[in-house]
């Protein structure tokens, strides 16, 4: 779907709306988390709404309220923006490609036994199914760090695995298992390679991974559209839990 496409059932609501219904676009279709005055400006132009070359897009964005956020000069969409568009666009809140990300979790988490890590996926779930995409990503990373986790310890014994950990942190020392919950995450993927429990590929896709985890993991304010999400969700799948 072009811009021009996605706009045209707006073309007569305001122009608060239509920059609103640009920042949802740029978000869903393209991926673009925030965009400036300007690029709002020009993506309506393009789309050839009447007039758009006039829209005072800041003064339109402000009148907004807590639906976007601004960061400098870039615009967001918040949540309540999020769903805003998507109601007076008459868009599904669950889009197509979210639903099969929620169905393959909800598949997944039905064929784990350990309870603590299906609890995580169907925390994911429920995240996914409101559109908290940063919630959904740290459930479902937490769930399988657990899993790796386990995976290790099953395979390997405790001198082994503190062994390979000494290589890169000479204090580490592990009287039970609980003492291997502590190891960063960062290090468990490391170890994993080690191990071979991964290859070096799938530790690079692990650990792009844990760095988007850590950018909605922590206070910033920075939002995964669903691509980024759906992408998060087949990596950390495809290599954890298959």
């Amino acid at each position: 779907m072009t811009l021009v496409e996605f706009l045209d059932p707006a073309r007569e609501r305001s122009q608060s709306d239509l920059a609103l219904a640009a920042l949802y676009f740029f978000k869903h279709e393209e991926d673009r988390l925030s965009a400036t005055s300007a690029e709002v400006r020009a993506g309506l132009e393009r789309a050839r709404v009447r007039g758009a070359s006039k829209f005072n897009i800041s003064r339109s964005l402000e009148r907004a309220g807590s639906k976007v956020d601004r960061d400098g000069r870039d615009w967001s969409l918040t949540q309540s923006g999020d769903s805003y568009v998507a109601e007076f666009m008459g868009i599904a809140s669950t889009k197509p490609a979210v639903q099969s990300d929620i169905a393959e979790l909800t598949s997944l988490a039905a064929s784990i036994t350990d309870d603590s890590v299906r609890d995580y996926i169907l925390e994911a779930v429920k995240c996914l199914s409101i559109g908290a995409y940063r919630a959904a990503i740290v459930f479902l990373w937490t769930g399988a760090v657990a899993r790796l986790r386990d995976q290790i310890w099953t395979n390997y014994s405790m001198k082994e695995i503190e062994s390979v950990l000494k290589a890169h942190r000479q204090s580490a020392k592990f009287g039970k298992k609980a003492d291997f919950a502590y190891v960063k995450d960062s290090e468990l993927l490391q170890i994993s390679l080690d191990l071979s429990v991964l290859d070096k590929t799938q530790k690079q896709i692990l650990e792009q991974g844990l760095e988007l985890r850590n950018g909605c993991g922590h206070p910033t304010k920075y939002n995964p559209g669903e691509k980024r999400t759906s992408s998060f969700i087949e990596d950390v799948v495809g290599i954890i839990f298959k």
